[in-house]
Parts: structure tokens; C-alpha cells; sequence
């Protein structure tokens, strides 16, 4: 096995056809782990960050692929640099691209462990897509001598697709079905009802839908969501020029999924969608105040995910904000874990270890925002 590091993203660009090759065999994988989204999130927000992405080799071939940065944050014991995955939560998992990422991850600890005094706390983030996978990330850290401390990083709502449309809408409940039929009713008779899913298949020159795009910022920028200061929201100043620059490279890979609620061809509401290999992931949603129906935003929910069985999609990560307002539509809520890995000779560290393996871990929902949400 040889470990080839890359720390410029330009160069990154010679092993695109592996990494898409790999990023297909990877377990659970998502459009936050293609190099399309890494080079836009680098030209960004790579400032301030070191990149130092790992390709695994064995036999001259490529078997793996390990993207980290390290990046300087505050903690209450100073500035410390960790080294992590180049997600910045917009995202609900991360990890090696590979078809055996137990191996990968633990060759890339191995490499990052022989230059450790370039950095100060190992800690690989965005952990727990799969029911025993932390466990497994704690097991292969503890053998490379690591002694990882386990946190809570969040938690996300999941609807699990692997049955069919109608068992799913039984498992709501009559009240949530009687409602989904009074919204459709209602907004039925303002004029014709109609759902529009963008979902344009891997194309260098595939349609972005830009039309629908701009619905998207057009009432996320009318919502409660204008108002937002946190950079959340799809017209912030702060992620817009992002967030479109992004929009242009999911579509052309295949990963943008664009889902609009139009009543006699005006747009009401809409979710804001990533997805890779039936994996969906929901960016943002949204519906526009101004419409009488109440319901048009959870109704467009309603469609989507029925269109996503019918599609054969495995998995629509509702995302980690929101949990409360997402239980309605959730199948489960999955939690997001961070695994630590602190110097035994460095006492601000182990200040550190100590106050974290101490802390109380509260259940997802006692973390739960109180924004306002669908309704």
C-alpha cells in the first residue's frame, strides 16, 4: 500500500475518473463526497484551511480516496488545529471514498498520525450514516492508538424509502393523510395543482432549470427565510454566489433534484434538493406567505417523497435543522457523531478530553431550533 498526499485542489483534478469510480462503490454516498462539490466548496471557503486530501494506492491502483483539511479553530483552552473532513455541516455525513472505507480511513490515520506535529486533535466528523458505523471508526482509531472521545454531533431526519408509498403514508396516520387530501383540496380550488421535480440525468451541457432556480430564491427570499442572518438561507449574501456556482455543477453530474409546488403554474412552495445514487439530501425548503393555503409546503413534501418511491430512491435525508417540525414526515431520526482524538502529551488536550467525556449527551430532540418551520 502507498499513500500519495494532494494539497493543492488543482492537481486533484488527474484523479477525477477514480474518484467518481470509487465514490459509485461507496456505502451510503453522497454529492457532498464528488470532487465537482469540493473544488466549488474549496474555491469558496478553502481560505484559511489546509487541504490534504490522501490517495490510497495498492498494486499502482487506486483503491481510495481520504479528503481532510486541517483548520485552526477556537477552543476554550486557545486556538487548536484539526484535522477533519472538508464538509463545514452542509451536510449530514461524511467519510472515505472507497468500497472498503474501514481499510481507507485506517491507512489515512496511519499517514496522518506519522506527521502529527502538523496538526494537534485528529477528529474525523459527520460519522453514524450506517446503525454500527461509529463503532467501527472508534474500533480502527482505538488500534491505531488514538483513544477517540465519542460526541454527539447532531442528528438528522431520515425517511427510509425501502417499502412502497403506501405503506409509508399508513405509517402518518389518518389525520396527516386527511390533511394531505384538505391541502390538496384547498389549493385545488385556486387552480390547477401541479408538481414539478428537476432532476436532470449527467450531462455536461444538462438544463440547470435556472427558471426554477430563481423560483427557489424567489420565495426563500419572501419567507420567513429572508429575514435569516445565520447564511442559511438559499439568498444570503454570504452563500449565494456559492450556492449557484454549485447549482450549475449538480446538474451537470447528475446530483440536483429541484422540487416546485405550482398552483395554475405559479410557484407556492419548494424543496431545494441534492442526490447521489437514490440518496437524497434537502438543502433548503420553503413556501411563499402570501399563499392562503397554509399546507402547500408540506403537501409539496408529500409529492416529493411519493415520487422518490416511484423513482426507486433509497434514502431522503430531510436534514439535521428542524427535527420537531420534520417528525410528522421522519422515519427516523439518525444521529451524527464527531470522534476525537486528543495528544496524551499536550495538557490544554487533555483539558479538553476531560470536559468532553464528562459532558451529559442530551437526546436529538432536546437540541431542536425553534425557527419557524413548515406548516
Amino acid at each position: 500500500m502507498s499513500i500519495c498526499e494532494v494539497r493543492n485542489i488543482d492537481q486533484l483534478g488527474q484523479y477525477r475518473d477514480a474518484w467518481r469510480t470509487l465514490l459509485c462503490q461507496t456505502r451510503c454516498a453522497s454529492f457532498f463526497q464528488t470532487l465537482d462539490w469540493l473544488e466549488v466548496y474549496w474555491k469558496h471557503f478553502g481560505a484559511g484551511q489546509e487541504l490534504r486530501t490522501l490517495i490510497i494506492k495498492q498494486g499502482g491502483e487506486i483503491t481510495g480516496i481520504v479528503p481532510l483539511v486541517i483548520r485552526r479553530e477556537e477552543t476554550k483552552v486557545g486556538s487548536l488545529r484539526f484535522v477533519t473532513y472538508p464538509m463545514d455541516h452542509w451536510g449530514s455525513h461524511y467519510g472515505p471514498i472507497s468500497a472498503d472505507p474501514d481499510a481507507t480511513l485506517a491507512a489515512g490515520v496511519d499517514y496522518m498520525r506519522s506527521c502529527a506535529s502538523q496538526w494537534d486533535v485528529l477528529e474525523p466528523r459527520w460519522v453514524g450514516v450506517e446503525p454500527d458505523e461509529c463503532e467501527r471508526v472508534e474500533a480502527l482509531l482505538e488500534d491505531a492508538g488514538c483513544a477517540p472521545v465519542r460526541g454527539d454531533y447532531g442528528a438528522t431526519a431520515v425517511i427510509d424509502l425501502q417499502d412502497d408509498w403506501d405503506t409509508y403514508a399508513r405509517s402518518r396516520g389518518s389525520k396527516w393523510r386527511n390533511n394531505a387530501r384538505r391541502w390538496e383540496r384547498q389549493l385545488g380550488e385556486l387552480g390547477e395543482i401541479r408538481h414539478v421535480r428537476h432532476r436532470p440525468a449527467a450531462d455536461v451541457e444538462a438544463d440547470p432549470g435556472w427558471d426554477h432556480f430563481e423560483d427557489c430564491l424567489r420565495i426563500a427570499a419572501c419567507s420567513w427565510q429572508g429575514a435569516s442572518t445565520t447564511g442559511t438561507t438559499l439568498t444570503h449574501d454570504s452563500v449565494s454566489a456559492f450556492l449557484q456556482e454549485v447549482h450549475l455543477v449538480a446538474a451537470n453530474c447528475g446530483c440536483l433534484d429541484m422540487n416546485l409546488l405550482q398552483v395554475d403554474g405559479q410557484p407556492v412552495a419548494f424543496t431545494y434538493n441534492y442526490v447521489f445514487q437514490g440518496n437524497v439530501f434537502s438543502l433548503r425548503s420553503g413556501f411563499d406567505p402570501s399563499c392562503p393555503v397554509k399546507g402547500a409546503g408540506s403537501l409539496l413534501y408529500a409529492k416529493a417523497i411519493e415520487d422518490s418511491f416511484r423513482r426507486g430512491d433509497w434514502q431522503y435525508d430531510l436534514g439535521p435543522r428542524h427535527l420537531e417540525c420534520k417528525r410528522k414526515l421522519l422515519t427516523h431520526i439518525k444521529p451524527v457523531y464527531r470522534l476525537s482524538c486528543f495528544k496524551r502529551w499536550s495538557l490544554r488536550q487533555q483539558l479538553i478530553r476531560i470536559k468532553r467525556s464528562l459532558e451529559t449527551s442530551a437526546t436529538p430532540l432536546e437540541h431542536v431550533e425553534t425557527e419557524p418551520c413548515l406548516k
